[in-house]
């Protein structure tokens, strides 16, 4: 399953590979960032670009 395309406010776009649901699309992010130096704040924006099929 495709997942959610989102805009993160001072991070770029990501993918949240195989979730489509917004509230889990938050936490994968958050914990990505993270893991890879660049942490959000939890009350970061996340913007829906598109959804795959």
């Amino acid at each position: 399953m495709s997942g959610l395309v989102l805009d993160i406010d001072g991070h770029g776009t990501t993918q949240t590979y195989g979730s489509r649901d917004l509230d889990a699309a938050r936490v994968m992010v958050l914990e990505y960032l993270g893991t890879v130096g660049a942490p959000a704040p939890t009350d970061v924006t996340l913007c829906w670009c598109e959804a795959g099929t």
